[in-house]
């Protein structure tokens, strides 16, 4: 199976990772793909449970922050420490998606503070020897 990874650079301190995930998630709900999003933490998670209640704006994102013990299927889910298991993962985490099998789609968000994105670079490197499809996609 061959995945696709888009890198999403931030590219203004204004934008955070939290509201662009919020904005990549209804995304893929409106086109009826399910997405996991893996959290840095259990702090973050809880964060981006309360943000998909209001983001974007005038929209319900139907979601649960699932900490393995839920088991309903809702097209979005928030992990912390689990392997994803939807079409599409928002890696907001510093190591790559090695599931396996991996998502069809991984959808990754590069910070805008040059010290930060070390991470992401590694996290490109890991996917380009896989000889996955890297796309980038500059935010501003």
């Amino acid at each position: 199976m061959t995945v696709r990874v888009d890198f999403y650079l931030l590219e203004s301190a204004h934008l955070s990772a939290e509201s662009v995930c919020c904005r990549l998630a209804a995304k893929a709900y409106r086109q009826g793909m399910p997405v996991d999003i893996l959290a840095t933490s259990e702090q973050q998670a809880r964060q981006l449970d309360e943000q998909l209640w209001s983001e974007p704006p005038g929209r319900f994102l139907p979601h649960a922050y699932d900490r393995g013990t839920d088991g309903r299927q809702l097209p979005i889910r928030i992990l912390f420490g689990q392997e994803p298991a939807a079409a599409i993962c928002i890696n907001l985490g510093n190591t790559p998606v090695a599931a396996d099998p991996p998502p069809q789609r991984i959808l990754e968000i590069v910070p805008a503070e040059a010290e930060q994105r070390s991470a992401s670079r590694e996290k490109y490197k890991f996917y380009r020897a896989r000889r996955w499809p890297l796309n980038t996609h500059k935010l501003r």
